[in-house]
Parts: C-alpha cells; structure tokens; sequence
C-alpha cells in the first residue's frame, strides 16, 4: 500500500507546472485513483488540516 501526503504532492504539482491540470484536493484524488486502477496498486491520500470545503465528491 502506498500512502502519499496530497498537500504535499499538490503543492509539488504546482511549482513544477506552469499550468497543472491538478488544481485542487478532489482532481488529485481523481488523478490518483485513475493511477491506482491501472497500476492494480492500493493507496491512501492523506491532507493536513480540514481539506476542501465541500467534501461530497469524495
């Protein structure tokens, strides 16, 4: 199982990119999902603090 920081990681993909297409909490866990469907592998996101204010997509 691989647990990954998603604030770190968020705040990772927006200093690398100019124009990330990851912008915010949800579209991470979007993009990782779709990771970890094709890779067959388990994960777990974890963010510091309250995460986004509308939490009904996760």
């Amino acid at each position: 199982m691989v647990i990954i920081d998603g604030t770190n990681l968020l705040w990772a993909v927006h200093e690398a990119c100019d124009e990330p297409e990851v912008t915010n909490e949800i579209q991470l866990c979007r993009t990782l999902d779709r990771y970890f469907s094709m890779t067959s592998e388990e994960g777990e996101v974890v963010f510091d603090g309250a995460g986004p204010p509308d939490k009904s997509e996760f």
